[in-house]
């Protein structure tokens, strides 16, 4: 979680703008991603369309979030949710 977190949060502008500028050079129709919220957020800046499709439901990965008396979700669980464009 560590590494994800410095790459999907502490580097998320840089990792952005880099993913945005390939998907600008590329030019593709759709973008279809595995429910990666930074995927989509490159793909809003690009202006590119995309899907997310999954195989399980999320509410099983962010379960143990909601049961009482456990801590916090971690945040980069609440980073990558505030990170998802909904528009």
């Amino acid at each position: 979680m560590q590494g994800y977190d410095r790459v999907a949060c502490e580097q998320r502008g840089t990792v952005l703008e880099t993913e945005r500028a390939w998907l600008a050079a590329l030019q593709p129709d759709l973008v279809v991603s595995d429910v990666v919220p930074l995927a989509c957020a490159a793909a809003a800046a690009a202006g590119v369309p995309c899907v997310c499709v999954s195989n399980f439901s999320w509410d099983f990965v962010y379960s143990e979030c909601a049961r009482p008396g456990r801590q916090p979700c971690p945040s980069v669980v609440i980073a990558q949710c505030r990170a998802a464009p909904y528009s």
